[in-house]
């Protein structure tokens, strides 16, 4: 079993907010799978993508959209409750 984890801390004016996340490849090669926690102007944005099935780039398909979503929420162009689904939406088009 190839697992991986890791935890981080966020402390705000409110207090402080541990995250943790775990990873489990199970009997595949290579982790397909992307997350990827990111935390701006006191908001989380906590994003899973989950592999593309084994098909080649599968892993990059994720990464690339992880990144791209969470490179937009930091660079604060949305603030508004729709930013994730309609950052998805940009994403799938």
């Amino acid at each position: 079993m190839d697992m991986n984890y890791a935890t981080a801390s966020y402390t705000t004016q409110n207090g402080t907010l541990q995250i943790g996340w775990c990873s489990d490849i199970g009997a595949r090669e290579l982790q397909e799978d992307s997350y990827k926690i990111t935390f701006h102007h006191d908001v989380l944005l906590a994003t899973v993508c989950d592999g593309m099935g084994g098909i080649p780039c599968g892993d990059q398909a994720s990464k690339v959209a992880i990144d791209y979503l969470h490179d937009k929420f930091e660079s604060g162009q949305k603030r508004a409750a729709s930013f994730y689904s309609d950052t998805l939406d940009e994403l799938d088009a």
